[in-house]
């Protein structure tokens, strides 16, 4: 039985419904102006550690008030979107990163109320910026990424993370070293949901139905680092099973998933009839 703390999490639409963004926001008590000097002191540091310091004076700023941190997205979020995507500066690139990273940092902990719409916003394009050809800008995305998932509730995992990873992995515009952190992140929360009982380990469950196809699409990637990646993804998808008759083929399963042919269909189909007979047995026996 799930809480009803934890229910409201996975109440339909929570993560499609219309963006906050879209709409006119409430008055906020930081101006368009004072958080456009802030990422204004974030842009023109000397050094990377000068812009760090700059996003956390920008963020501690905003979550000066955490209830209404989030009205500050509408002004914050489109300037540093667009100096992610800034092909002729690799500096306001890895800027950028490292303000996602610190938003993750800051936010997260004392504003969990912003998780979902904060990663539905932001995760995309840090994913995209694991494919920079800058090593820096790479470094800073991958240290936002590995902050974020160590700072995340059990809630945002599934009905933030997941969900967001999975619209990302089956987008047309995403990079592919992007779909491949995708992919191993989905891994990463399988994993420890299977090593916990409650609540992440039922919504992940509950979670297979959906996240079995985005996964498999990604074994027939032409890239081979997406495909060993949903390979291994897929095999910690299966570890979620409670059955051990079926879990104990999901090898067949994939090999059959990633590899199709009439040999290994014939296998999967053999082995869980099997698994059928033995779960039949069990049960008038």
């Amino acid at each position: 039985m799930i809480p009803l703390s934890h229910e409201l999490f996975l109440m339909p639409g929570i993560l499609d419904a219309a963006s906050p963004l879209t709409e006119q926001p409430p008055k906020m008590s930081l101006t368009d102006t004072a958080i456009s000097d802030y990422l204004t002191a974030v842009f023109s540091a000397d050094s990377s550690q000068g812009s760090l310091d700059a996003a956390l004076t920008l963020c501690n700023a905003i979550l000066s008030d955490p209830a209404t941190a989030h009205c500050s997205f509408h002004t914050l979020f489109p300037p540093l979107a667009k100096a992610a995507a800034d092909k002729k500066s690799g500096t306001r690139r890895e800027s950028a990163m490292i303000v996602y990273g610190a938003l993750y940092e800051s936010f997260i902990p004392k504003s969990p109320i912003t998780e979902v719409l904060l990663l539905k916003e932001t995760l995309p394009i840090v994913l995209d910026g694991l494919a920079d050809k800058g090593a820096v800008v790479r470094e800073a995305s991958q240290y936002a990424i590995d902050a974020m998932l160590g700072l995340l509730r059990e809630e945002a995992l599934v009905v933030g993370l997941v969900r967001v990873l999975m619209a990302y992995i089956g987008g047309s515009g995403s990079k592919w070293q992007g779909r491949v952190a995708a992919l191993l992140l989905i891994g990463k929360v399988a994993e420890k949901a299977v090593t916990r009982d409650g609540f992440l380990k039922e919504v992940m469950g509950r979670e297979l139905e959906a996240l079995i196809p985005v996964v498999e699409s990604g074994m027939h990637d032409l890239k081979n680092e997406v495909s060993r990646a949903a390979v291994k993804t897929m095999t910690s998808l299966g570890k979620l099973l409670s059955n051990d008759d079926v879990a104990r083929h999901i090898p067949t399963l994939i090999k059959t998933m990633s590899h199709p042919s009439k040999e290994t269909l014939q296998k999967a189909i053999h082995d869980l009839r099997y698994a059928i007979c033995l779960c039949r047995s069990s049960y008038y026996y």
